[in-house]
């Protein structure tokens, strides 16, 4: 499930693991669908604040579910639950598979900083300087960890682990390395910024960080919930909880 507010207007992905991303370069939002009740495999965009959503992809990835979407400029690429990576650079009218990336194990977040495409996978992160034809593994101090969200600071980078918590990498390391102290949960869901704090929903409450990323502090009142998903509305940040509302 993903939660969207753009221009005042409310997205809400209702099934399992749909994945909303909103293209400020392209000015539409995008839904890939990861179920297998006919819908997954499909990217789906809507440029008319959601009154319809063409399918942008029929037939490409039939027997795949599309976990993770970035854009930047005209280029448009996909993770899928199966590792695999797809670009294109014509407003999806065609698609190329890129390789370099081991091909299992979900693609959990990708995301773009200035020339750089990240992606956030089972094997941890993996870098591409031009446009996805090729991939590096950046190394941590951690060894391989699965990440599963990406936040940016000006040049720094935060990247959320499924075990390990928070890792965190500046332009000039040769590494990301742990940005943990205070956090008692390491599974983290997403990341948000707002208004100069960094937000990471886990399994049990959400994190909350005034150092950018150097300690974490729990928000009081929901250390005990799931949250699932999160979204800014001017000064008002809202948690989306698996069993206690939102």
């Amino acid at each position: 499930m993903d939660f969207k507010v753009i221009d005042n207007q409310i997205y809400v992905g209702t099934a399992n693991n749909l994945v909303l991303f909103s293209s400020p370069d392209s000015g539409g939002l995008y839904v890939g669908a990861t179920s297998s009740n006919g819908y997954g495999g499909k990217i789906y965009r809507t440029t008319d604040v959601g009154q319809h959503w063409p399918v942008i992809n029929y037939g490409l990835f039939d027997s795949l579910g599309i976990t993770a979407i970035g854009a930047h400029n005209a280029l448009l690429i996909v993770g899928s639950n199966s590792g695999r990576i797809f670009r294109s650079f014509d407003d999806a009218l065609n698609w190329k598979r890129s390789d370099g990336v081991p091909g299992f194990g979900d693609i959990n977040a990708i995301t773009i900083l200035g020339s750089t495409v990240y992606l956030g996978t089972f094997y941890g992160v993996f870098a591409s300087t031009d446009s996805g034809s090729t991939w590096i593994w950046q190394s941590s101090n951690q060894g391989r960890k699965a990440v599963r969200a990406f936040l940016t600071i000006d040049t720094n980078m935060l990247a959320g682990t499924s075990m390990s918590g928070v890792l965190r990498r500046a332009p000039r390391d040769t590494s990301w390395g742990l940005s943990n102290a205070g956090m008692q949960d390491a599974s983290i869901i997403a990341a948000l910024a707002s208004g100069g704090n960094l937000l990471i929903p886990t399994y049990f409450g959400l994190w909350v960080s005034v150092s950018n990323g150097n300690s974490w502090i729990q928000a009081a009142g929901i250390e005990s919930l799931l949250v699932n998903v999160m979204y800014e509305d001017g000064p008002n940040v809202f948690a989306g909880t698996d069993s206690g509302g939102l």
